[in-house]
């Protein structure tokens, strides 16, 4: 029982040590993603001071977050299509669509698009109507 459980640990061990001294020194690009759109939509934040929206749910990868500054709220999209402020919101392009079908008198502007997960996101600025 002690055999099986240790040949297991010392796959585990191994495989981080190859990724940790092997594959990230080789490919950091592939480490980067979450940072660069972290960056990404921070920067826009800094160009245009707004509340920022991400989709609830699982929809969002939060890793990239972590390099955003200033509060963030998760909320369903039919509560982003009711927003009565400019705010911005960082959406898949489907949940973009979504949003404009809930209520197609919004104004979407896209500010930048950042790749975090492997998953494609607009950072876009929401206008309200009036």
């Amino acid at each position: 029982m002690i055999a099986p459980a240790l040949v297991v640990s010392c796959m585990i061990f191994g495989g981080l040590l190859v990724r940790g001294w092997i594959v990230m020194p080789v490919a950091p690009h592939l480490f980067r993603e979450s940072r660069l759109a972290g960056q990404a939509i921070d920067a826009v934040l800094k160009r245009d001071p707004r509340p920022l929206y991400v989709a609830g749910g699982d929809s969002t990868d939060l890793n990239m977050l972590v390099y955003v500054q200033g509060p963030i709220s998760a909320i369903a999209l039919n509560e982003l299509a009711e927003l009565n402020a400019p705010a911005i919101a960082v959406l898949r392009p489907e949940h973009q669509r979504a949003v404009l079908q809930t209520r197609p008198e919004l104004r979407l502007i896209e500010k930048d698009s950042v790749i975090s997960g492997r998953t494609h996101y607009n950072i876009i600025k929401i206008i309200p109507p009036g």
